[in-house]
């Protein structure tokens, strides 16, 4: 088939899909018999959609509905507006409902919105809102959704998803900015040529009609917004009870309210929580959980060790156990949507480190290319990670709408190459050799974290002859020293908010939130913004094609490493436990307990 012809095509399919998901239609690829995982935090931020277990009206029902788990972190945030990472995404989602969920097949329905319409021309959706409380007893209203967003795109508040709200409601953009002027106005001239306009609160495309009406207008028609008013950001957030509890807000259990299926309960910092089964939420009937169990266990050893003894219902299988499970009849490995790379600090002027000589090289291209072809992908998708991830030569993974399989190969690796590249682009940079033979290297606190770096730093320092200094610190703290730019070489993943490889692309914008290596490139830029304003299904995707090409095959922004997979362990007796692609992971409120005793 000829690319022109395979793109029209491809066109054709996305906008399909995402109509589908709009009106509830369609479905993901999805998994029984427990085929469900969740990894730890320095692995994985979305994961496609499976599930275990069966049909409930095949199973009998537990007296006892409880279900042990683990995660990988402690959330580092529970204030909707500013939570950026996959574990307080997964806390959140069981705790609060949005306008929508994504259910079971992996599209959004009506969840604080009853119902909703959209207007002729696909840039207004008018929400319509249920009957339902928080957990305090006070009524879910529109102006706790509005209250929430305009936090978000306030700059005062620092949120680093601010542009998955300015990139599609009307005058979003320009009320962050007027605000972020209006916070700073030297900082912002800084980086901008002219004042913004005025953009005041009432302008924003946000408006409350009644207490249970709320109206958005959007810039352009964006057919998977239902999709987004699911993903956590989009949360309520009650404007009395945030204003009650101040700087303490979602720092403890008590300090949040709720109106999703659970309650956050018994909220041990660093070593676990309890979700507890909600009885104001207005589906609650659905909700067969009593209560989940969490413990925090970052080394996936000790999490499979206590799933033998009893102790846990899902846990991580370690590469080096997968031979002894691979025949365990509750043994399963899926592939999700995450994509883990090398992000390279190229920002000079936001470095914190010992070392600008190395920031120096790395702000050259071809310095970038000789480290990530120096790298050996499948050999540490095979002997690192043995669970069917994938080794990565592009950004957007596969399962993205078909873009990877239409975008192909960018690259492959290529030690003899690397080699010349390093040395021209030494020579490019002015840095001498001896003043890049050695790079700090940010990952997580893991176990799996730990054998990828070791892995790494022998390719490196056997084709290369450059030493990483391996910084293992916690979740937390790599996500603080990742936006700080405190690193010069640090291992992140980015999972899909949204089924469109625009989640992926615009993650680096110039001075996007998200791009901690400070990586620029005006037609890049330009390719991104034009792609989300165009109509043409087919114009749009080549214009993402367009940009990832320069994002990696010319510029080498950031070393794709894996398409992340899973090999997992879950108990039979597990049923409807649910893993989305999209957004948070772990979908509790149709799980539950059959069969444990028997």
């Amino acid at each position: 088939m000829k690319k022109k012809s395979f793109l029209l095509l491809l066109s054709v399919v996305m906008v399909l899909s995402v109509a589908l998901a709009g009106c509830g239609g369609g479905t993901e690829n999805t998994a029984t018999n427990g085929e469900g995982s969740k990894p730890t935090e320095d692995q994985s931020t979305a994961k496609q959609n499976v599930s275990s277990g069966g049909d409930e009206g095949e199973a009998q029902l537990d007296a006892e509905q409880v279900l042990h788990v683990y995660e990988g972190a402690e959330p580092p945030e529970l204030d909707s507006a500013k939570s950026t990472d996959a574990v307080s995404f997964e806390v959140l989602n069981a705790v609060m409902a949005g306008l929508t969920r994504i259910d079971e097949t992996g599209n959004p329905v009506p969840e604080m919105a009853e119902d909703w319409d959209v207007s002729d021309d696909g840039k207004t959706y008018t929400f319509h809102l249920r009957d339902a409380k928080w957990s305090n007893g006070e009524p879910v209203t529109a102006n706790d959704f509005k209250f929430a967003w305009m936090r978000a795109i306030n700059a005062e508040n620092a949120s680093q998803y601010a542009f998955i709200f300015t990139d599609y409601i009307k005058n979003a953009e320009g009320y962050f900015n007027w605000t972020a002027y209006q916070l700073d106005p030297d900082k912002y001239m800084e980086d901008h040529d002219e004042v913004p306009e005025e953009v005041k609160a009432e302008d924003v495309g946000i408006k409350v009609i009644d207490d249970k009406t709320l109206e958005v207008e959007l810039v352009a028609p964006t057919p998977y917004f239902t999709s987004l008013t699911a993903f956590p950001v989009y949360l309520p957030i009650n404007e009395d009870f945030f204003t009650q509890a101040g700087d303490k807000y979602g720092t403890e259990d008590d300090q949040l309210i709720y109106n999703g299926p659970f309650l956050l309960t018994e909220w041990q910092h660093e070593k676990g929580w309890v979700y507890k089964k909600n009885p104001d939420y207005w589906d609650a009937d659905t909700v067969k959980l009593e209560k989940v169990i969490v413990d925090v266990i970052k080394d996936p050893n000790t999490a499979l060790n206590l799933y033998e003894a009893g102790d846990l219902d899902l846990a991580p299988v370690p590469p080096e156990q997968v031979p002894l499970y691979q025949e365990d009849p509750n043994y399963f490995t899926w592939t999700d949507l995450a994509h883990f790379y090398l992000v390279f600090n190229q920002d000079i002027n936001n470095y914190q480190g010992p070392n600008p000589e190395v920031i120096k090289a790395l702000a050259n291209a071809k310095v970038r290319k000789a480290i990530s072809l120096a790298l050996d992908r499948q050999g540490h998708a095979d002997i690192v990670l043995n669970n069917g991830s994938l080794p990565a030569y592009g950004f957007v993974p596969y399962g993205i709408r078909g873009f990877r399989e239409a975008n192909g190969d960018l690259f492959q690796d290529d030690p003899e190459q690397a080699k010349q590249l390093l040395e021209e682009g030494l020579q490019e940079a002015g840095v001498a050799v001896e003043d890049f033979k050695t790079i700090r290297y940010l990952t997580g606190d893991s176990e799996s974290a730990r054998k990828t770096a070791e892995f790494l730093k022998e390719n490196l320092r056997s084709t290369l002859g450059i030493e990483l200094d391996i910084q293992q610190v916690t979740f937390q703290e790599r996500l603080k020293r990742s936006r700080e730019g405190n690193f010069d070489l640090v291992l992140s993943g980015w999972g899909p908010d949204y089924n469109d490889p625009m989640t992926f692309m615009d993650l680096f914008v110039t001075d996007g939130p998200y791009n901690d290596g400070g990586y620029s490139n005006q037609e890049f830029d330009d390719l991104i913004k034009n792609a989300k304003v165009e109509s043409d299904p087919e114009k749009r995707m080549q214009m993402m094609m367009d940009a990832e090409k320069i994002l990696i095959a010319e510029d080498m922004a950031v070393a794709p490493l894996y398409f992340r997979a899973n090999a997992n362990l879950l108990r039979p007796y597990v049923k409807e436990l649910h893993f989305h692609g999209i957004g948070p992971s772990r979908e509790y409120k149709w799980t539950y307990i059959s069969g444990k005793n028997q």
